[in-house]
């Protein structure tokens, strides 16, 4: 939220450092003022007007438009600015956003006198300005040659110097042509908000799906393939029009509350560079909110009808019980005299998450909200009973789906309502390929061993020395079909997790083969209304030949990764908790001669002396697998509680890594497409990345990182390194990246990058099943003179072989918007006040961004994650000491809000 700029020379922030101003008042009474000073939503700078040096848009030296739309925002959003960039930003303080060119680039990653880049304003300032500070960037849009960007900085103190006026009239020039497109692309930008929008839920969608979907006009349509100047106006255009518009919600505009983006930095919080700006996202508004604020705003422009709405507000005040006021507004609303006065409610519960000015004015014209802000709205949530810190805010706002039924207001604890679609009958799901099926293959000789919802794994001794670990995965995609109703849904992310989609349609793996004394499982149902036969419970096996007598057994793994479509009707399939598959892994559950001497347990176990073998035999595979990441330079934190739990943690994450592995390789091998996430080391512009690491290597003293993988040279002996550490090695790290052809996932440690087959996001791993499914039922073809049995395949949708690159690369959107619903949906959730209340005394935290001093408080305003809480927390330091990014510093609370929406720690003395 109070990101920023380190007071320096330059005109606008010349603030002494080493200043010391005591405040009048306390602490807290200073932070609370200027939170109330401070805006509640980042408008839309306005048009500074023109410059007195013109600047024609022929003479601006700008690239050719060779890039497609797609890569020049995917470049925007992963590039750090540069010299000749211009990027849209916040100052805490100002009521609006400000907008600027580049001028100077990062000049190292860890000093907090250098790591911000120097930017002239339309209003022809100099200002720095931190990667985590930019709501919007355009990459390098003018050349920095041409610019002149050294000449500029060594004039810095002459505001006459020609080339610097030259450079703010281009940035002038920009912000005109954004104004232009923007009110051009208005009325789209609401005509493509109806193709999206749900009823109750916010609907992720990318910036370049909303520029696809929109018609473009006759006077912008053009401008596409014209110049990369122009691509960047028409982006920067829409980019301008989504946030005006209240049918859309942008988190990077709100300053306070759960859905607030500026409570996170990027090294704290997403893995990756501060120097990099966060990702922004664009959610369209439910259906309900959207009616609600059109309806609103016809009544409050009729005169009688703002009077009603001012009595109805005196009223329900006035003639609220002392006790069950939920339950008695619940009723006001939904049935009796409140049903009209609907719309205030549903716009309150809005501006209480995302306080759009349009819908502020609105409610500024009602007595209690006259001053416009999202505090006066809360308080009179809070001061009727509605809300609490208990309410999910998020749901109550019909953000995260339908609420229940006559309900306003969601408790945080409350399960989501599962929306169910009656066109699913038992034959959608019935298994399409049952050629691919190997039979007998699973049986008692082979149990298969749950670890986690939709995730088995089991071990195949072939002889002494080979065995073949297999991992078991519902194969979804074998019984719902592409053309179905139900994927189109899937695809529009109605479901944002592959767990919701197992839960969904019943896919998780159940218990089957009871034997005589043991509890053993069964194997899933697709559908729970009717019991399936054994031959009915299929899976996809990702199997990897392993050889013990191997110095490193994940060496060409392409040529030992098999995937197969296997029958599971016969097999033994247990189900395990964490705590029973730790037990097994600690050896807690081997015979031991004192049990004579120990009262005999009543629940029999569900593991045999072999079944523990084979655990612990996959287990020390998932082990190899784990260090063999780690030198190839993966980033694992260490766990956050030590000792609970952490060989089964440790064995159900890296399953999800080894069956990536597995399918990466078997794709490539086979030269298939397949849904990647990618991360490389940021190619950095400074020449000073000097940082001292911190770590818990009792082993090794205190050293100086200079480079990414000097950062790792403190793992612990489990290969772990410190929270501390992670950070420093964060600021080494690109943003991530989803790609078609694989790559280096440098955080995990991949070579091949990370492909989701076990667990994350819903989209993402379904393309990835539906592409192995496609490849297996290629290989089968490949010679079988019975091919035309098997066209009766494409009337479900399914294709004779995997989708090209191309074909893949078109669905990589929808992925995103996957991630970008989960991300919106977790941040929303986040309740600081709650975390605060648990932890309690004095604590530590990591400091993730330096931040700014401000006189006003005689500290300066940093970003820590809280080790305790486990999420970034505002800190001030002390003014003396500049925290460099990755020092633990020991805090207590100084400040509340009294809403709930952040808490602010102080450095204890």
């Amino acid at each position: 939220m109070i990101m920023g700029l380190p007071g320096r020379f330059i005109r606008g922030y010349a603030i002494d450092i080493h200043q010391n101003t005591q405040p009048t008042t306390s602490l807290a009474q200073t932070i609370e003022a200027m939170v109330h000073r401070g805006p509640d939503f980042l408008e839309i700078p306005p048009n500074t007007g023109t410059s007195t040096v013109s600047v024609d848009e022929g003479e601006i030296s700008s690239k050719s438009a060779e890039n497609s739309i797609t890569e020049i925002v995917e470049d925007n959003y992963t590039l750090p600015p540069s010299r000749g960039s211009i990027i849209e930003y916040y100052t805490w303080g100002k009521p609006s956003k400000t907008v600027g060119i580049v001028v100077r680039d990062v000049q190292s990653k860890f000093n907090e006198n250098y790591n911000t880049v120097v930017v002239l304003t339309s209003e022809n300032e100099l200002e720095f300005v931190s990667g985590q500070q930019v709501t919007f960037h355009w990459h390098q849009v003018v050349d920095s040659g041409w610019l002149a960007c050294e000449a500029i900085m060594e004039n810095r103190f002459n505001t006459e110097f020609p080339l610097r006026k030259r450079a703010v009239a281009i940035t002038r020039s920009f912000i005109k042509g954004l104004e232009t497109i923007s009110s051009q692309l208005s009325y789209e930008v609401e005509r493509t908000y109806a193709q999206y929008a749900q009823s109750h839920q916010a609907v992720a969608v990318g910036l370049v799906q909303i520029l696809e979907s929109c018609k473009l006009p006759e006077s912008v349509l053009p401008l596409l393939w014209k110049s990369y100047w122009h691509q960047q106006l028409v982006i920067g255009g829409l980019y301008r029009a989504v946030c005006r518009s209240s049918s859309w919600v942008v988190p990077s505009s709100v300053v306070f509350g759960p859905l607030s983006a500026w409570h996170e930095t990027n090294c704290g919080s997403r893995g990756c560079s501060n120097e990099v700006m966060k990702r922004p996202v664009f959610l369209a508004n439910s259906v309900e909110n959207t009616a609600a604020i059109a309806t609103l705003k016809c009544d409050l422009q009729q005169e009688e009808a703002l009077k009603s709405y001012q009595n109805f507000i005196k009223t329900t005040v006035n003639n609220l019980p002392e006790t069950n006021r939920v339950s008695h507004l619940t009723a006001w609303f939904g049935i009796w005299d409140g049903k009209q006065f609907q719309p205030l409610l549903t716009a309150l519960k809005l501006v209480a998450i995302y306080p759009h000015p349009e819908v502020s004015a609105m409610l500024s014209q009602l007595e209690p909200f006259s001053d416009g802000t999202q505090a006066s709205v809360l308080q009179f949530l809070r001061s009727i009973g509605l809300y609490s810190d208990k309410t999910d805010m998020w749901r109550s706002a019909s953000m995260g789906g339908p609420l229940a039924n006559m309900a306003i207001v969601v408790d945080r604890n409350q399960k989501q309502i599962q929306q169910t679609n009656t066109k699913v009958v038992v034959d959608d799901l019935n298994d399409k390929f049952r050629h691919l099926r190997q039979k007998h293959r699973f049986g008692d000789a082979t149990p298969i061993f749950v670890v986690s919802p939709g995730v088995g794994v089991s071990l195949e001794k072939v002889n002494s020395r080979n065995y073949r670990v297999n991992i078991h995965v519902p194969d979804v995609m074998a019984r719902l079909c592409p053309n179905s109703d139900e994927f189109d849904s899937i695809l529009g992310v109605e479901s944002s997790s592959v767990s919701e989609v197992l839960t969904r349609f019943k896919l998780h793996f159940q218990a089957q083969g009871q034997s005589e004394g043991v509890d053993y499982m069964a194997a899933h149902q697709l559908w729970q209304q009717k019991p399936q036969s054994p031959t009915q419970a299929t899976c996809m096996t990702l199997s990897l030949a392993y050889n013990t007598y191997e110095s490193n057994p994940f060496k060409d793994v392409e040529n030992k990764a098999e995937v197969t479509l296997d029958t599971l009707g016969a097999a033994t399939i247990k189900m395990l908790s964490k705590t029973e598959l730790e037990e097994c892994l600690a050896g807690k559950l081997e015979p031991s001669p004192l049990r004579l001497f120990r009262p005999r347990d009543p629940q029999p176990r569900k593991l045999s002396p072999s079944d523990c073998h084979d655990l612990r035999f996959i287990y020390s595979v998932l082990q190899t697998h784990f260090k063999t990441r780690n030198h190839q330079g993966a980033l694992m934190v260490e766990p956050p509680l030590e000792g609970i739990n952490e060989r089964s943690n440790l064995f159900i994450a890296e399953v999800d890594q080894l069956a990536s592995t597995i399918a990466s390789s078997f794709a490539q091998r086979n030269q298939v497409a397949m849904v990647y996430q990618t991360q490389q080391i940021l190619d950095s512009l400074s020449s000073d990345s000097v940082v001292v690491s911190h770590h818990n290597n009792q082993f090794l003293p205190q050293y100086s990182a200079q480079s990414f993988y000097q950062t790792l040279l403190a793992r612990d002996h489990r290969g772990y390194v410190s929270k501390p550490a992670e950070v420093i090695g964060n600021q080494f790290l690109a943003s991530p990246r989803l790609s078609v052809v694989g790559g280096m996932h440098q955080r995990y440690g991949s070579s091949g990058g990370y492909c989701a087959i076990t667990q994350g996001q819903a989209v993402a791993v379904l393309l990835n099943q539906l592409q192995l499914v496609y490849t297996v039922h290629h290989n089968f073809l490949r010679g079988n003179t019975t091919k035309r049995h098997y066209t009766y395949l494409r009337g479900y949708g399914y294709r004779q072989s995997a989708m090209s690159v191309r074909m893949v690369s078109a669905l990589l959107a929808q992925v995103q918007r996957c991630h970008d619903q989960i991300e919106a949906g977790k941040r929303a959730k986040r309740s600081s006040m709650v975390e605060v209340d648990e932890v309690g005394g004095g604590s530590e935290v990591v400091i993730t961004h330096g931040g700014q001093y401000l006189r006003e408080l005689d500290h300066r305003v940093s970003m820590g994650y809280h080790l305790r809480m486990g999420h970034e927390v505002m800190v001030l330091t002390k003014n003396d000491v500049i925290h460099q990014l990755g020092g633990v510093v020991e805090v207590e609370e100084a400040y509340r809000d009294r809403f709930g929406r952040f808490t602010v720690f102080v450095e204890v003395e």
